[in-house]
């Protein structure tokens, strides 16, 4: 395996945790359960031992279309739901 190939596995996995830390809280959530955008940014964020502000466009990424969730970014009612 070549450095650039090696270079794009290890970037490839990092991506794949994030998609799957998201992803997992999400699927976790209960019925009557919601949680910031925030409060996602942050649980990955731990998870992977980093700052909220690296993980937060990947994960603005995974969110857009995610299916049968909710997604309010403004007001009072903010937050990610089951649909």
């Amino acid at each position: 395996m070549t450095e650039l190939e090696n270079h794009v596995e290890v970037c490839m996995q990092f991506f794949k945790n994030v998609i799957t830390i998201t992803s997992n809280r999400l699927e976790a959530l209960k019925d009557d359960e919601r949680i910031t955008q925030q409060a996602l940014v942050k649980h990955v964020a731990d998870h992977l031992g980093m700052t909220s502000d690296k993980v937060y466009h990947i994960v603005k990424v995974v969110l857009n279309n995610y299916p049968n969730k909710v997604i309010k970014s403004r007001g009072s009612e903010a937050g990610i739901s089951n649909k």
